[in-house]
């Protein structure tokens, strides 16, 4: 599929170039595509980005971190993130979509791979969509994260949410001082049950 879809791109038809180079970002990214074919889709971006505005993020399973400040190359300097590219709020909630659904291939860490991270929103910094405080894999990272992100910016928060009304969580920490205060983890059942799964206080 891979090689066709490049040969779209060099030789067209015109009419199947750009949705070519749609399939061939999501599905190999940039490993898949031309140093041209990279240029055409960050020039994109800034021509969307341009215009931008926030939209609703809206998924089967969302999953986010938000922080109270406007430093946006902190919080990712803070979680180690590299190689930064700027896309508009759609092609995040695209993406966050699909990843939340273990991406398109067989691996479950594909999940993992992209962290999307917003501009400053009414004053908080959203951090998406790796960050589920519930799964067991990732509850030890997320917080973390969390205590991490608390320490410099003062609260940090992680929440995730199902729309199939399977579950929902969240998990608090706040700084003082250098020092944790407290970080608890709160999950739910259902849409009408609740469970303490567990607290931490330092």
């Amino acid at each position: 599929m891979v090689p066709l879809l490049q040969a779209v791109r060099i030789d067209g038809p015109g009419a199947a170039r750009a949705g070519a180079l749609e399939a061939l970002a999501e599905i190999g990214g940039e490993a898949v595509m031309s140093a041209r074919d990279i240029a055409a889709l960050e020039r994109l971006a800034r021509i969307e980005i341009a215009g931008d505005t926030p939209v609703p993020l809206s998924r089967c399973f969302l999953s986010w971190i938000a922080v109270p400040t406007g430093d946006q190359a902190g919080v990712m300097e803070m979680l180690g993130l590299s190689q930064p590219r700027p896309v508009p709020f759609s092609v995040v909630v695209y993406a966050a979509d699909i990843d939340s659904h273990g991406g398109l291939d067989a691996d479950p860490l594909d999940v993992y791979r992209r962290v999307f991270v917003t501009p400053e929103l009414a004053g908080w910094t959203l951090v998406g969509s790796w960050c589920d405080p519930s799964t067991t894999e990732r509850q030890n990272d997320v917080l973390e994260a969390c205590e991490h992100l608390s320490a410099r910016f003062g609260r940090a928060q992680a929440y995730w949410w199902s729309a199939s009304q399977d579950g929902s969580a969240d998990l608090i920490a706040g700084s003082g001082s250098g020092s944790l205060k407290r970080a608890g983890f709160r999950a739910t059942t259902g849409p009408a049950s609740g469970a303490l799964c567990g607290v931490w206080d330092g």
